[in-house]
């Protein structure tokens, strides 16, 4: 008998995925580099990309202190925000926002692929009022998915390079470009 599709996996694993990339910017480093003009309206605090994610599981009852970009390029899995859930498939995005509870898993039939971001700046609320809701998807027109899929891999890229000043402003000038495609 198959599980319900929106059954949680058993294993659960926060990371650990074959050809994973992910960088979590040291919050004193953050803290510092805030203080630049090009960095206070729109932060990534953590980047990353986990293909293929099965098991792929976290659970924040108390949220997060970032809004919290999740884009999915292949497969599917499921986001509870405040005990609402609703499936995010490949072409679609969302967005949780800081300090709500929420849980989110890879399907076990078709593990997400996913880009996410953690984010904070003074202009992030701006973006989260344009969506449909916290943790509800939006469908991403093919152009603009490969164009934000370009821009999570430059953001990458650059943090993979050093935690530089520079290299912060290119993927928070990304992430900033990302945000706009909603």
């Amino acid at each position: 008998q198959l599980p319900d599709r929106g059954q949680v996996p058993t294993p659960r694993l926060r990371e650990g995925f074959a050809g994973q990339d992910m960088y979590v910017i040291p919050r004193p480093l953050l803290a510092e580099a805030r203080v630049h003009p090009l960095l206070r309206s729109i932060c990534p605090t953590d980047v990353g990309w986990y293909p293929k994610a099965r098991y792929h599981y976290r659970d924040r009852p108390a949220g997060a202190q970032e809004d919290h970009l999740m884009l999915c390029v292949g497969g599917h899995g499921f986001v509870e925000v405040d005990g609402h859930r609703n499936e995010l498939q490949s072409g679609q995005l969302l967005i949780i926002p800081r300090n709500r509870r929420h849980t989110y898993w890879a399907a076990d039939d078709a593990p997400w692929s996913i880009y996410w971001m953690h984010f904070v700046g003074e202009d992030v609320g701006y973006y989260i009022e344009r969506t449909p809701g916290p943790g509800r998807p939006v469908g991403v027109a093919r152009a603009a998915e490969r164009e934000a899929v370009w821009l999570f891999r430059g953001a990458l890229g650059a943090l993979q390079g050093g935690y530089a000043q520079s290299n912060l402003i290119y993927a928070a000038q990304s992430a900033s470009h990302i945000l706009s495609l909603l």
